[in-house]
C-alpha cells in the first residue's frame, strides 16, 4: 500500500489485516500514521476510511479517480462525497 500504488489490488480482508498491524505498530503519541486509499469504488473508500478511522488512522492520502482529470469543482464533489469536506 506503499508508493508504488499496489493498494488498488488489495481485498477488504487483505486492507483490514495490513491495516490491523500497521496502526498496532504506530497508533502511539507522537506519531502520525498515514494510511492510503485508492480505488474505483467510493463506498469501499468511505468504508475503508471508516475502519481505518476505527483503528486510530486519522490521516489519509486518498488517489482522485483514474477516469480522467477532474476540474477543482469535481475535486470538490469528489471530497464531499467522501465527507471530507464541510
Amino acid at each position: 500500500m506503499g508508493t508504488a500504488g499496489e493498494g488498488y489490488a488489495l481485498t477488504d480482508t487483505q486492507f483490514k489485516e495490513i491495516v490491523s498491524r500497521f496502526a498496532r505498530l504506530t497508533v502511539k503519541p507522537g506519531l502520525d500514521p498515514q494510511i492510503w486509499i485508492i480505488s474505483l469504488s467510493m463506498a469501499q473508500i468511505i468504508e475503508r476510511i471508516s475502519w481505518s478511522r476505527d483503528q486510530g488512522i486519522k490521516t489519509f492520502q486518498i488517489s482522485l479517480p483514474s477516469w480522467g482529470a477532474l476540474d477543482a469543482q469535481e475535486v470538490l464533489l469528489f471530497l464531499d462525497g467522501l465527507q471530507l469536506v464541510p
